[in-house]
């Protein structure tokens, strides 16, 4: 976390993330993120391949992550 503050549900278990903190999410792990109106700037860090499956089933790819 870089700037601003993330609310993260992570597998149901929800926290806040002040710059400095840092989220570790597994594979086939539940996450939801929000930075609220104010945003946050936060570094992301993956392996090749990351895939998300979203609440109806579909899936997105983001281009960074293939």
């Amino acid at each position: 976390m870089l700037d601003g503050e993330l609310h993260v549900t992570l597998n149901g278990m929800k926290s806040e993330l002040q710059p400095g903190d840092v989220a570790l999410v597994a594979a086939d792990s539940e996450v939801c993120v929000d930075a609220g109106p104010a945003g946050a700037t936060a570094w992301v860090t993956t392996t090749p391949g990351l895939e998300a499956v979203l609440a109806d089933g579909s899936r997105i790819s983001h281009p960074w992550a293939r």
